[in-house]
């Protein structure tokens, strides 16, 4: 009886040690499902991250070929500015040379209409003398040179 009862004691106990392993392992096997759970997910993640960020890298490079871009719009409009304010300044000093040049051609023209005016002052005074009878000569006094 005490043999089986020895054994009744050593098959209770190895059936509580089997019974911990189990529990043990089925720990071990949720344990480790919940990690495979969590791995997928984070690599879910991963996967979101690396695309957000490739298409944050590929925002940031239309970005930059859009900003080169306007920088090389900018030069040219500043150098078209530029080139439109020489222009500017330069018909501005035509203009002031124009200016002068009509300025003197005025003054020009006024001094040649009153040249004119005395030309024809004097031209119609000749041609009233022209039209005049001649002056009769005065007895008694000499006409000509050295007579006397």
């Amino acid at each position: 009886d005490a043999a089986n009862d020895a054994l009744r004691a050593a098959q209770a106990g190895w059936e509580a040690e089997r019974q911990e392993a189990d529990a043990l392992s089925q720990q071990m096997a949720d344990a480790y499902e919940a990690q495979a759970l969590e791995l997928e997910a984070a690599q879910a993640r991963i996967a979101e991250l690396e695309a957000a960020m490739q298409q944050a890298v590929t925002a940031a490079a239309t970005h930059q070929a859009a900003i080169d871009q306007v920088r090389i719009e900018l030069v040219d409009l500043q150098q078209r500015a530029s080139a439109a304010d020489a222009r500017a300044t330069e018909l501005r000093t035509e203009l002031d040379r124009a200016h002068l040049v009509a300025a003197e051609q005025r003054s020009a023209a006024g001094q040649a209409r009153e040249d004119a005016a005395t030309l024809r002052g004097r031209l119609a005074a000749y041609e009233g003398m022209a039209t005049l009878p001649p002056a009769k000569a005065t007895p008694g006094k000499p006409r000509g040179k050295g007579v006397g």
